[in-house]
């Protein structure tokens, strides 16, 4: 289920990017189908080249540090499990949110009004992804 997960993490990053990229090409966008094509084609190139970003992203925010002593560092070293989950957590509501303003951008959907409702959907989908795959931590 972590690689479902990191692939869901991908692409909605990659297409966030492309979006806010090649706005101007989306003009009149009402729905996901009159998404311009060349929309799709920078989202598969940013996800063909997004596995080296993914790997700077964790070894930048996911790093093990022996001398952290603020709150955060504390709490990763009495609970690693839950320190990895809580960031991957964060990571996943980071990508849909992204997402989210990425169509409202191109027009697609409305935000403003639904911020609530969205950001509630987004949580759901995140503990989705942690009920089905419990033992998804990093290895000490």
């Amino acid at each position: 289920m972590k690689f479902i997960e990191l692939i869901v993490r991908r692409l909605l990053f990659s297409f966030a990017v492309a979006a806010f990229v090649t706005v101007n090409f989306n003009d009149g966008t009402t729905t996901v189908k009159e998404i311009a094509p060349i929309t799709w084609g920078v989202t598969l190139l940013l996800f063909i080249l997004s596995w080296r970003i993914e790997k700077e992203f964790i070894q930048l925010f996911l790093k093990k540090d022996a001398d952290d002593m603020s709150i955060w560092g504390e709490f990763e070293k009495k609970y690693p499990k839950l320190s990895a989950v809580t960031w991957q957590m964060v990571i996943t509501l980071g990508a849909i949110h992204v997402t989210y303003l990425a169509l409202d951008l191109l027009g697609v959907i409305e935000v403003n009004g639904q911020r609530v409702e969205l950001f509630f959907y987004a949580i759901l989908v995140t503990i989705v992804f942690r009920l089905i795959d419990q033992h998804t931590y990093r290895k000490k």
